[in-house]
């Protein structure tokens, strides 16, 4: 049996044009299953399934209730409800004064309601819902005649994807609407689907920064960037352990109060190009100067601004070992190839073991052919050096121009036809392990100078140079084998 509606006599199913489309549309979805003058069924949850569904949607009513409380305090008194309900129409958090609360829990405005257009008949909620818009039913617009005292506006909420997993609405006495009740809820509904957004972005950028984290900590580089205004943004664990400092006490402190840069990576920094591969003195503040092997990126917004830099640092030592390793600087020869029992070799290996002890510089005596070049190697493999490199370098076979250079090392632009990156010093590609100088007699008096020096200070000043590069002499032995 078809059921009649019976509405207003200004609004019927026969003039819909005196009705919203969306309301007539539901109106004749309804009245297929319903009929208007009876009270509809109020389909209430149980309590265990009430309790799942907001467990379900508790970010959404975490989100949500600050919203309706402040929309709770600007229309205190005015006997309307502040409710929230889930994607099915339940009703799963409410607002109001008990009063209001009161009147209209007898047509089933109550938490764990289900006000769906298939319980309910037409209603805000539901056409919220179905309609994905913002909807106002008041009066005779509801389906049911037990309805028509009520007045609801309602907006759909929408998760950071664009669903709908909710529905804001104000609910009151029909005497009471108000257009302006619709514009509340909209701009209350979009604050809230704002928050999503902006939550998915927080957790989005927070996994992205986590990952950045886990990166920089994997790495075995040091990292440290910092901002436009030189506010240093991060540091990692190794770009503490090279500088010396403890990344948190540094972070959010001027890059100047913590390390000083050179020159040519500070002009890299103001004009934004970069360098890369660059072996640089850094100089920390109350500390002492660190050789680093740098590179120097900016960090750029859009084309032109630069907004920051980031560095990255390598030991230079950790460097040195890693190119010794490729190209092979190293001795093959040990104490056990020195063949001989006679007292003499034994002699010679005894010798060679308390040579490999000390810390002294070595000085190889003999005759072209002897094998001083093995015996300095099975020195250096009996020493605590022998991970380190070991460096052969010819004395006679260096023209006497470039002597002081090849020994010496040299800062970019030292000199015309200089290297602009520079070359470190012998002694420096030793550091950790042995030099080996053969035919030490063809070094000339100002170079056996400067050796002498070197051997007696433990540094090394290149040409060009204003620092000194400080090596420990533990840690690099001079073999001297002249013929």
């Amino acid at each position: 049996m078809e059921h009649a509606v019976i509405p207003a006599p200004a609004q019927s199913l026969t003039d819909p044009v005196a009705v919203d489309p969306v309301v007539h549309r539901s109106w004749r979805r309804c009245r297929l299953r319903f009929n208007p003058h009876v009270t509809p069924h109020i389909v209430r949850a149980n309590p265990v399934v009430l309790n799942h569904i907001c467990l379900t949607y508790a970010d959404l009513i975490a989100v949500a209730r600050p919203f309706m409380e402040d929309i709770h305090q600007f229309v205190e008194g005015s006997g309307y409800v502040v409710l929230l309900t889930d994607n099915t129409g339940c009703i799963v958090d409410l607002l109001g004064d008990p009063s209001a609360l009161r009147s209209l829990a007898d047509v089933g405005i109550e938490q764990g309601i289900y006000w769906s257009e298939g319980l309910m008949g037409t209603n805000a909620i539901a056409l919220a819902l179905v309609e994905a818009m913002p909807v106002q039913i008041t009066g005779s617009q509801h389906f049911f005649h037990a309805h028509h005292g009520l007045t609801c506006s309602a907006a759909p909420v929408h998760d950071a994807r664009g669903r709908i997993i909710g529905v804001l609405a104000m609910a009151g006495r029909a005497e009471t609407a108000h257009p302006h009740t619709l514009a509340i809820v909209m701009a209350a509904a979009r604050a809230i689907t704002n928050q999503f957004q902006t939550d998915m972005y927080l957790q989005e950028a927070n996994r992205r920064l986590a990952e950045l984290n886990s990166v920089f900590g994997a790495i075995s580089e040091g990292v440290l960037s910092w901002n436009s205004d030189g506010i240093i943004t991060h540091i990692n664990h190794q770009a503490g352990l090279i500088l010396g400092v403890v990344p948190r006490a540094v972070l959010g402190r001027r890059l100047s109060d913590v390390v000083e840069l050179p020159e040519r990576l500070l002009n890299a920094d103001l004009a934004g190009g970069g360098v890369r591969d660059v072996e640089a003195t850094l100089r920390v503040v109350n500390g002492v100067p660190v050789d680093c092997l740098v590179s120097l990126q900016p960090v750029c917004e859009g084309q032109e601004r630069v907004i920051g830099c980031i560095l990255t640092l390598r030991p230079i030592e950790r460097v040195r070992r890693l190119v010794h390793r490729l190209v092979g600087a190293r001795a093959t020869f040990t104490l056990n190839d020195v063949l001989g029992q006679s007292p003499a070799m034994q002699r010679v290996r005894h010798q060679a073991r308390l040579a490999a002890k000390g810390q002294a510089p070595v000085l190889l005596r003999g005759e072209p052919g002897v094998g001083k070049t093995p015996l300095a190697q099975a020195i250096h493999n009996e020493s605590m050096r022998a991970t380190g490199p070991f460096i052969t370098l010819n004395c006679r076979a260096i023209p006497h121009e470039l002597m002081v250079s090849e020994f010496l090392g040299y800062e970019g632009g030292a000199f015309s036809g200089a290297v602009a990156e520079g070359r470190p010093s012998k002694f420096e590609l030793a550091d950790g392990g042995t030099l080996y100088l053969e035919e030490i007699d063809a070094l000339s008096l100002e170079m056996q100078a400067a050796l002498l020096q070197t051997i007696n200070t433990g540094h090394v000043l290149r040409l060009g140079g204003d620092a000194a590069h400080s090596r420990e002499r533990a840690r690099h032995r001079l073999h001297l084998g002249p013929h």
